[in-house]
């Protein structure tokens, strides 16, 4: 049945409705998504906004300028103190024979045992191998060449640190302990994380400190307090970057009490009577004389210089931060070889 011309035009115009209707409809939907991003877009502006403008430094132009400049400033003064704490950093030829530098161990320990000091005139006694006894001692052994280049480091920080004592006046040199580093719990997590991040192809933040290395000594020393404070001044003063973490002392005798005890030896000897028991049980039953003053030699003098000595225990730390090291491999490392004519010609 055909349709007539009215409803025809009837269901043109509903269509055009439905069709009107759902545009708008779309329209209105996305100027409604559109205004919510907006307002949640405009809070968190405002909630930066507030955040900024409640802190302690408002982030105008003058003070972002100031914080640039300070960062500038910061930079300056990291690089000039690494500079200057890396100025010691030594560089050592990894090249040295086991046989070779056990010889040069021995002649090194010799002279720095030899060093003026207060045992016999030296500044270690006869048989002290300053640490090394494992290579220079009765069961010695021959050093594996995968331990020659912390050997190394270790016998020059050593050396340096006898020759240091020797020069301040150090009278004996009685312990050397090279001590092995100790890993934490924060450290070897820490030591994972960068295995995980190395494994997915991601750098180290921070190559710089990588690079920095560390060894500890544990020594032992007899001094005078003058010289023990010279010692540390000349370690502070170092071009290593040398740091005492710690330190223990002692006094090696009681200058007081040994001459008390002398005094009272040399009185009981004196009045030891002479004959037999009953001359002796006589002496013991009669009055004791009063005491009478010290003169001479049995005078108590407190003099620093004639006191006993002080021992000492030291630890400490030297660091390297890879500089020398770096540059010796960068001047040792050859050039690249030239390219052929024929291969430039083909690029």
């Amino acid at each position: 049945m055909a349709m007539s011309k009215g409803k025809m035009l009837a269901c043109g115009a509903g269509g055009i409705f439905v069709i009107a209707a759902g545009v708008l409809g779309w329209l209105l939907f996305d100027a409604y998504s559109t205004r919510v991003e907006a307002e949640e877009e405009l809070e968190d502006e405002v909630s930066q906004f507030r955040k900024y403008n409640s802190a302690a430094v408002f982030p105008s132009v003058k003070t972002i300028a100031a914080v640039n400049t300070n960062k500038a400033s910061f930079a300056a003064w990291r690089a000039g103190a690494e500079e200057f704490a890396a100025r010691g950093d030594k560089a050592f030829p990894m090249d040295e024979a086991p046989s070779a530098f056990k010889q040069r161990l021995t002649a090194e320990v010799r002279r720095i045992g030899n060093l003026p000091g207060g045992a016999e005139g030296k500044l270690a006694a006869a048989g002290f191998f300053f640490g090394f006894e494992k290579y220079l001692g009765e069961s010695a052994v021959l050093p594996e060449t995968k331990d020659l280049a912390k050997l190394t480091v270790q016998l020059d920080a050593i050396t340096h640190f006898a020759e240091i004592f020797a020069e301040a006046g150090v009278l004996e040199v009685k312990a050397v302990k090279r001590l092995e580093p100790t890993v934490t719990e924060d450290e070897d997590d820490s030591r994972k994380n960068n295995k995980k991040k190395a494994k997915k192809g991601k750098a180290a933040e921070d190559d710089e400190a990588a690079k920095v290395t560390s060894l500890d000594y544990a020594i032992t020393i007899l001094a005078r307090p003058a010289a023990f404070v010279e010692a540390l001044n000349a370690l502070a003063q170092d071009k290593r970057f040398t740091v005492v973490t710690k330190f223990a002392f002692k006094s090696s005798a009681d200058t007081v009490v040994d001459k008390l005890n002398a005094v009272e030896a040399a009185q009981a000897k004196k009045d030891e009577p002479q004959g037999g028991r009953r001359r002796r049980r006589r002496f013991q039953e009669e009055a004791q004389p009063e005491p009478t003053a010290p003169k001479g030699d049995d005078r108590l003098v407190v003099d620093p210089e004639l006191d006993a000595p002080v021992q000492i225990d030291l630890t400490v730390s030297v660091y390297d931060f890879g500089r020398a090291a770096a540059q010796t491999a960068a001047t040792e490392e050859p050039a690249a070889a030239p390219v052929p004519a024929e291969k430039k010609e083909a690029k």
